[in-house]
């Protein structure tokens, strides 16, 4: 995990790489926003910062932002396509410098 937030850094701010890989660890399940945020320790405006600047709403494209089906006061976050190809690029790369080595 900590080579995926180091690799991810070359192109994220540290706060939003951490989000990025909390809601990839998910897969298509989706990630509850407040328990994203409450696993990650961070504030309410910290995250919700974080989830716009990934976000496909003027942000890098990187996760949406559904309504839980269950409870449409909540937020569910999941990689867009981009945002998967983002995290396959990334693990290639590790893996590539790991042959390296």
């Amino acid at each position: 995990m900590n080579l995926l937030v180091d690799r991810l850094e070359r192109v994220l701010p540290f706060t939003s790489a951490m989000v990025f890989l909390a809601v990839a660890r998910q897969g298509n399940c989706g990630l509850d926003q407040g328990r994203m945020r409450d696993e990650l320790e961070m504030t309410s405006g910290t995250a919700s910062r974080a989830v716009r600047s990934l976000g496909t709403g003027g942000g890098r494209g990187l996760v949406e932002r559904w309504f839980n089906k269950f409870d449409n006061r909540k937020r569910v976050l999941r990689l867009t396509p981009k945002g998967r190809r983002l995290l396959a690029r990334t693990r290639r790369a590790l893996r590539a410098e790991d042959m390296k080595l």
